[in-house]
């Protein structure tokens, strides 16, 4: 595990205060955010490795994902960390032994395949809670990350499992690799590769309630077929299935293959074209009765699906 990958070590037993007090750290932490960070404590025990950022222009750090920090720690029983108000966002993975995540008013048990995600904004802790945890911590941070976890993973407990770890190794690995690489495209390709790890996780976080969610769409998708005349705002759909509306729009895609306003519109055409075969009412008419705000709107979304104008439409069906 992590073979290609080349780390920084150091292992022994110390706290905050006595790193804060070394020469190497205090160089360290003029290139790396984590460790200026003053709301913070923590006890190292045990051994890691750890990976540093790399330089990186401002505008790269606007446009791209990019590693604040990374570590993996064969920990003992001393190890914990507590943090607030730092503006990073956090994957930690378990291998071995066990921890303890406290987020957001709640306690999770970590084991062997657990993993979680937060916004290290929040006020967290996470420690050992039997003799040993192996685990490890990625910090990121960049690009449309807020956004991304907004839509992903805020309204979700922050744990994750992956019952096969090779999985979840093989997509992070790739993401390390990537902020190793010396290639003028380092920096897209490490955004991607998080990218993708990012969405590897989120599968994961919906496994458990697949069937549900699964159940949720199918009943959203009906309310929608029942009511698309309506003025079906993004906002109450979300209310109606009560899930954030870009975790809707993305399961509702994965459902249908639509988002909501496609599938809204495609149920108009539909309609539209029903009438346009079955009744004589004019354009204006069928417009109006399909839920289209005016019929040149309507004329415009016809033309893109029928690849013709609703006369045209109308024509091939008179005898």
């Amino acid at each position: 595990m992590f073979e290609h990958i080349y780390f920084h070590a150091n292992s022994g037993t110390y706290n905050f205060s006595d790193i804060k007090q070394d020469l190497n750290y205090q160089n360290l932490s003029t290139q790396n955010e984590l460790l200026k960070l003053k709301s913070q404590e923590y006890q190292i025990d045990g051994e890691f490795k750890y990976l540093l950022p790399r330089p990186m222009s401002d505008s790269s750090r606007k446009y791209f994902l990019y590693l604040q920090a990374f570590s993996y720690m064969k920990s003992g029983a001393g190890y914990y960390t507590r943090r607030e108000s730092y503006n990073s966002y956090l994957i930690s993975f378990t291998y071995g032994g066990k921890g303890c995540l406290q987020y957001d008013g709640k306690e999770y048990e970590l084991k062997s395949g657990d993993g979680f995600i937060l916004d290290c904004r929040k006020s967290h802790t996470y420690m050992t809670q039997s003799t040993s945890w192996i685990h490890s911590d990625l910090h990121i941070n960049g690009g449309n990350i807020s956004h991304i976890y907004e839509s992903l993973f805020q309204e979700k407990v922050p744990v994750f499992h992956f019952s096969n770890i090779q999985v979840f190794q093989c997509a992070l690995e790739k993401v390390l690799l990537a902020h190793q690489n010396g290639a003028p495209n380092r920096e897209l390709k490490f955004s991607n590769e998080t990218g993708e790890l990012l969405l590897l996780i989120s599968d994961a976080h919906l496994e458990p309630q697949k069937n549900k969610l699964s159940e949720e769409m199918n009943y959203l998708q009906q309310y929608i077929e029942l009511h698309f005349t309506e003025d079906l705002t993004l906002d109450a759909l979300s209310k109606f299935c009560c899930i954030s509306k870009y975790h809707m729009i993305r399961l509702f895609q994965a459902h249908t293959g639509f988002t909501p306003h496609e599938y809204i519109i495609h149920l108009r055409l539909l309609n539209a074209e029903n009438l346009l075969r079955m009744t004589t009412l004019t354009c204006a008419q069928v417009s109006a009765l399909s839920a289209f705000a005016n019929e040149a709107l309507f004329i415009k979304h016809f033309k893109k699906a029928y690849e013709m104008t609703p006369k045209k439409y109308r024509q091939l069906f008179q005898t």
